[in-house]
């Protein structure tokens, strides 16, 4: 079995010996990243298209539940009407469904791509277009969904919903890049 890299090894003397991992679990470990994230990917794109399905009455009456738990905690002394709280909820559900969209699909393309080592090499990538692309089509397909079921569907929350995805992607690049930055730096001053 060829070995591929060297890694600090956690335990022990904790001096940071040095250990040999092998190409067959780097392998194994970039491809169980990639499939985790591919999972949960579907999984949330299934969530979506899911509650686009339900009609107007159960979308309103699922936002009644949340609204009902959330807005004692939010808005304690009712300042804010019912009405307005709830288009508030659904509009801030459609972003964190895209959020976690774009994150999954952030994961998808940081465990496929083995060079990218921050965030210009991560978003320099060629699949980044694909994930946006992907991220568009699943909020106009969500829209699309939403006219079969006697709900309106707007551009306006096709735009949420892909900067939403945006958001997400963006913000798990950073933080990949902040933590490999920081591992980098404190690897540098050991060695």
């Amino acid at each position: 079995m060829s070995r591929c890299r060297s890694e600090k090894n956690r335990k022990g003397n904790g001096r940071g010996a040095q250990r040999t991992v092998p190409c067959s679990v780097r392998w194994l470990r970039t491809h169980l990243t990639v499939c985790i994230c591919m999972l949960l990917t579907l999984g949330i794109v299934t969530f979506i298209f899911a509650n686009s399905l339900e009609n107007g009455e159960e979308s309103m009456k699922t936002s009644g539940v949340v609204v009902e738990t959330v807005k004692p905690i939010v808005d304690p002394e009712d300042r804010i009407d019912d009405e307005t709280f709830s288009f508030s909820v659904r509009k801030l559900a459609h972003f964190i469904e895209f959020f976690w969209l774009g994150m999954a699909l952030c994961g998808v393309l940081i465990g496929a791509s083995r060079k990218s080592e921050g965030v210009a090499p991560l978003l320099s990538h060629p699949p980044v277009c694909g994930a946006l692309l992907f991220s568009l089509l699943t909020a106009v397909t969500d829209e699309y969904i939403q006219s079969f079921t006697g709900r309106t569907s707007s551009v306006s929350d096709v735009l949420l919903d892909f900067s939403g995805a945006l958001c997400g992607l963006g913000l798990t690049a950073l933080t990949v890049y902040l933590v490999r930055r920081i591992c980098a730096l404190r690897a540098q001053r050991r060695g």
